[in-house]
């Protein structure tokens, strides 16, 4: 505890009592962080499977669908969209929230580990500065990978709608295929940033060169 936690120890003194408060607060925050995770992963693969089902239904019956039948494909695209508009505002600071912690980690465990170390620590702390990176990189990359699916599958439909024959076009299926070429539909970090392939490559282009 002391050898981990130096700067509270050297700043308040060391005591059980201390020592306890701290370990607590330790595991509480390790705890949220895996929480909030797993969350947005969960949430992100229940969006990815209703986007799905959706495409699915198009492409089972863009071939012959009437007008009606174009009107409520829209309308459950609409539902689609503000599900995830509401997911957003709920979900939103905690993506942002997720994606800086674990950004931030990700990048203290490289600079540990690329930094020169003695000659006695290599053996255990390469080892574990090793581990913690490919860890703190993987939940990076569960999180993203997840949130991004939602994205590609809300572009998938759109081929179906362009594949409708020009004798076969009605106004409900131009109204889809407008809302699905126009409307971005994905998880955001708080509104600051969409999550896409587009996004992620940017992430591990900045990782790489930091």
């Amino acid at each position: 505890m002391r050898e981990v936690h130096q700067y509270e120890v050297s700043l308040l003194g060391y005591s059980e009592c201390l020592g306890l408060v701290i370990l607590i607060i330790n595991k509480y925050a390790t705890f949220v962080w895996n929480f909030v995770d797993i969350l947005i992963a969960s949430v992100a693969i229940v969006l990815h499977s209703h986007i799905t089902c959706f495409n699915a239904n198009i492409h089972s019956g863009w071939r012959w669908w009437s007008d009606g039948e174009w009107q409520e494909a829209r309308q459950n695209h609409l539902s689609l969209l503000l599900l995830v508009k509401d997911v957003n505002e709920a979900l939103g600071p905690l993506v942002l929230q997720s994606y800086v912690t674990n950004l931030f980690f990700t990048l203290v465990q490289l600079y540990l580990g690329l930094r020169p170390t003695q000659t006695q620590e290599v053996a255990v702390a390469r080892v574990y500065l090793t581990w913690s990176f490919l860890h703190l990189l993987g939940r990076l990359l569960l999180v993203s990978f997840t949130c991004s699916g939602v994205h590609d599958a809300s572009r998938r439909g759109l081929v179906d709608v362009l594949s409708l024959p020009t004798h076969r076009l009605c106004v409900e299926a131009w109204r889809l295929h407008h809302q699905l070429e126009t409307q971005e539909v994905g998880l955001t970090g708080f509104g600051f940033f969409l999550i896409n392939k587009s996004f992620i490559l940017a992430v591990g282009t900045h990782i790489v060169c930091v």
